[in-house]
């Protein structure tokens, strides 16, 4: 890479200094406040490095995003898509009982023109997404679900419903209610002759 980052070791450094600035400065300003100035001044680095490294201010808030939640919410891999689903599902009510988690949720949504225009959001669900629809295509290899069944949206029909409790609620998502959500979504997609 030409210009201030040259070396491959020093640029995957930079690049894990950098998302970590950027994910205390989304922990802590959401998205409203969100710069590149401010993470460079964080990581305590010129805002050309950050520039060089990542071409735009929402590519860099997405992978700090992704990161975020890469922290927050593991995919398990228990050998069941039921238990795979309870996991995750409480993994993401986990995050979602947090305040950094309900916050970013609710800005990203109710306040899309200041802080996260429509491509970012597109990006973000098409990143994590892929990451999360494993545990569908695990299934699938497992001869446990049907076949045919669209990943997607079985994995939209699973934390749609935490999604919207997170946005408009303030009540703690518990793990009772993670358990019936992927019990109906398991009973939706699996196989009749796979209990």
């Amino acid at each position: 890479m030409a210009g201030i980052v040259s070396d491959a070791n020093v640029e995957a450094v930079l690049r894990r200094d950098i998302l970590a600035a950027a994910v205390v400065e989304l922990r802590t300003w959401g998205f409203e406040r969100f710069s590149v100035e401010a993470v460079a001044d964080r990581a305590q680095l010129h805002p050309q490095v950050v520039r060089e490294l990542w071409s735009s201010t929402e590519k860099l808030v997405v992978d700090a995003l992704v990161q975020l939640c890469g922290l927050a919410v593991r995919v398990p891999d228990t050998g069941s898509l039921k238990r795979d689903l309870t996991g995750l599902l409480a993994a993401f009510a986990d995050y979602f009982n947090t305040d950094v988690g309900r916050s970013l949720l609710r800005t990203a949504v109710i306040r899309p023109d200041q802080c996260a225009p429509t491509s970012l959001r597109a990006h973000l669900w098409r990143t994590s997404g892929r990451a999360l629809r494993v545990i569908f295509a695990r299934a699938e290899r497992r001869n446990e679900i049907r076949q045919g069944i669209d990943h997607n949206t079985a994995l939209q029909i699973a934390t749609g419903p935490l999604f919207l409790r997170a946005l408009y609620s303030n009540d703690t998502i518990d793990t009772m209610y993670c358990a019936q959500i992927a019990d109906l979504v398991w009973r939706a997609v699996r196989r009749e002759d796979h209990s």
